[in-house]
This record gives C-alpha cells, sequence and structure tokens, in this order.
C-alpha cells in the first residue's frame, strides 16, 4: 500500500473529537462501554493531550461503565506504591526507598507527567467518594472497628480532661484500660489477617 492511499484510508476513518477539555469529549467513547477490557495504546506516548485524552476516556469508563480496574505497564514498585496511594493504604516501610525514586527510570516521561498524577488524584479522590468517611476505618474489618469503637467511646467523654480521669481512677470510678488492653489484644492476634490484606497477601 502506497503512503498516499494509507493517508486516504486513515482520512476516510477518522473522526473528530470535541475538545479533550469538555463534557463531549470523553461521551464520544461510550462505546468502548461494551467491552470488558479497553487498551489505550501507546502509539502517541509523549504528548500532553495524548495523556490528557486517556485520563479523561479512563474517567468516563470509571463513572459511566462500572470498570473497575486500571492496570498500568509500569514496574512493579511504582505500580504498587500508585495502588496504596489510591486506595489510602499504609506504604509498606521496607520498601519506602523504592517508592521515593518512583518513575526515575527511563521513560520518566511516559508516568512523570502532570496529567497522570492529575488522574492518579482523581482515582484517590473518586475512590474516596464511594465509601462514607464514617466507615473508612472499617474497611479491612468492619465488625472489629465497631467493637473498637464501642470500646474507646468510654475514653471519649474524658477528652480534654486527661488529669480529671486520673483523678476518677484513684477513686471508685471503673478504670477503662481492661477494655483498651483487650482491643489492643484482638489487634495484635489478627495483624498477620490484616496485614494479608493491606499488602494483597505478600
Amino acid at each position: 500500500m502506497s503512503t498516499t492511499t494509507l493517508a486516504s484510508c486513515m482520512r476516510k476513518a477518522a473522526k473528530a473529537l470535541p475538545p479533550i477539555n469538555g463534557t463531549a469529549f470523553a461521551a464520544s467513547f461510550d462505546w468502548l462501554g461494551q467491552y470488558n477490557v479497553v487498551s489505550l495504546g501507546d502509539g502517541s506516548h509523549g504528548t500532553s493531550e495524548f495523556y490528557a485524552a486517556r485520563a479523561e476516556i479512563s474517567k468516563r469508563l470509571i463513572k459511566e461503565h462500572g470498570f473497575k480496574i486500571v492496570a498500568l505497564e509500569v514496574d512493579w514498585p511504582d505500580a504498587e506504591a500508585i495502588d496504596h496511594y489510591v486506595r489510602r493504604w499504609p506504604q509498606h516501610p521496607g520498601r519506602m526507598e523504592a517508592r521515593q525514586a518512583m518513575f526515575k527510570r527511563f521513560p520518566t516521561w511516559m508516568w512523570s507527567n502532570r496529567e497522570f498524577q492529575g488522574f492518579v488524584r482523581w482515582l484517590r479522590d473518586y475512590n474516596d467518594g464511594l465509601v462514607p468517611p464514617s466507615e473508612r476505618a472499617g474497611t479491612v474489618d468492619p465488625g472489629m472497628a465497631d467493637e473498637a469503637r464501642r470500646r474507646y467511646s468510654k475514653l471519649s467523654r474524658w477528652a480534654g480532661q486527661e488529669q480529671e480521669y486520673g483523678l476518677r481512677m484513684r477513686s471508685r470510678f471503673k478504670s477503662c484500660e481492661a477494655d483498651v488492653i483487650n482491643m489492643l489484644l484482638e489487634l495484635l492476634r489478627k495483624r498477620l489477617e490484616y496485614s494479608a490484606k493491606i499488602h494483597d497477601g505478600e
């Protein structure tokens, strides 16, 4: 196929798109919602417009079509750091040094750009909106979170009055120590189970 013929075919197949920063842009890709997996190619890597377009299409598929996974072709430490940031999971202390050097390897421009950073922040904010703030502390073990709230609620009445609490303990008032210690012991017993959930079983 000659260059002229190829260019002609591309002109016939090409479709004009609205501006990337308009709501109509992402809506133009609603037809992708019928698929289980959508690959956003890298033929235009290196351009701000491509990164912005990719982010807007991804947002649309997540918000309007129920997509739940964004898969990236990146090194594992970088991908894990992003995953933990988006989900607000604690970072693994043994890997902090690697995470501090995120996206320092070639090609740095592919991921270390403001369009991708903005998309990652959007993912985190979007995730936050899926679960009410009052319930986030219980996402690992909702039952245990409720029990902790019940036990620690005995201390909340003394907030800002720690001195008074200490004085009352010396008299006939019952201490909260037993409940707090029992709660800590239960959390320690389950620490391996929680660690497996938080760190994907590593």
